[in-house]
């Protein structure tokens, strides 16, 4: 577990694997006790919090729908293997 530092002088204790990923970003402490980032919508005229487990909880998911993909993937790549060595019993 690592620390990230917040304003109002706070910390942020999150996992070792999303530490790096995290400190991409500058965190702040929002009054109600939550960790945030500050990001701009593109054209800049308007200002959002980005929640910090909010961020984690999208990476983790994305990983394991890639995770998925590839697994749905290899096991297909296997299923049509298979059924190429299959003899043909067509007459």
């Amino acid at each position: 577990m690592k620390k990230i530092s917040l304003t109002q002088e706070k910390e942020a204790i999150v996992d070792d694997c999303d530490y790096d990923w995290l400190m991409q970003w500058k965190w702040l402490c929002m009054s109600v006790g939550y960790a945030a980032r500050n990001t701009r919508i593109s054209d800049g005229s308007e200002k959002n919090s980005v929640l910090m487990h909010r961020e984690i909880f999208i990476r983790a998911h994305a990983l394991a729908l890639t995770l998925l993909i590839i697994l749905i993937g290899s096991l297909l790549t296997t299923v049509v293997s298979i059924s190429d060595r299959q003899p043909n019993h067509r007459t």
